[in-house]
């Protein structure tokens, strides 16, 4: 997992200053769970500058001119958005990697946090108002229903 992904989870997760409440190999645990990796998938572009996976939060391992062709380097990658940019044209890219399911590790992590917060921790705090224990679990517990992604195709509670 890159710097930049593991920036936005902490974002997301209300954890970005140190010392953190979740751990970053914790959170690397947790992404290696959620991610799907793709074999050499192809990329999409409409210039042959600009190419895309139609996915976001990507971690690549290689990007190659054709199925398991020669490796190719880009000018300027954005693997939260799933777009990289050469400097000239190719007729076609290839990406090796793994792409991740940024909702699911967040959710995960909040369930994770709730429970490092009432075992070991200082109080939550939201704004200048502290949460008690019971409190911030409960509230660990709603963000982990905020981020959780549906699995099936009924996504209308009772």
């Amino acid at each position: 997992m890159d710097a930049t992904l593991l920036e936005h989870i902490r974002e997301l997760l209300d954890d970005s200053t140190s010392p953190y409440t979740v751990p970053t190999t914790t959170i690397e645990r947790v992404a290696k769970t959620k991610r799907r990796e793709v074999y050499y998938a192809p990329l999409y572009s409409d210039d042959d500058l600009n190419w895309y996976i139609g996915r976001n939060y990507v971690e690549v391992t290689t990007l190659a001119d054709g199925y398991e062709g020669d490796a190719v380097t880009p000018s300027a990658s954005d693997p939260i958005e799933g777009k990289w940019t050469f400097a000239t044209a190719q007729s076609s890219v290839y990406l090796r990697g793994y792409v991740y399911d940024l909702l699911d590790i967040v959710a995960e992590c909040w369930l994770i946090k709730g429970n490092f917060l009432s075992a070991y921790g200082p109080k939550y705090s939201l704004g200048d108002e502290s949460v008690d224990d019971s409190g911030t679990k409960e509230y660990c517990i709603g963000k982990y229903w905020q981020y959780r992604t549906s699995r099936g195709g009924r996504v209308q509670r009772r």
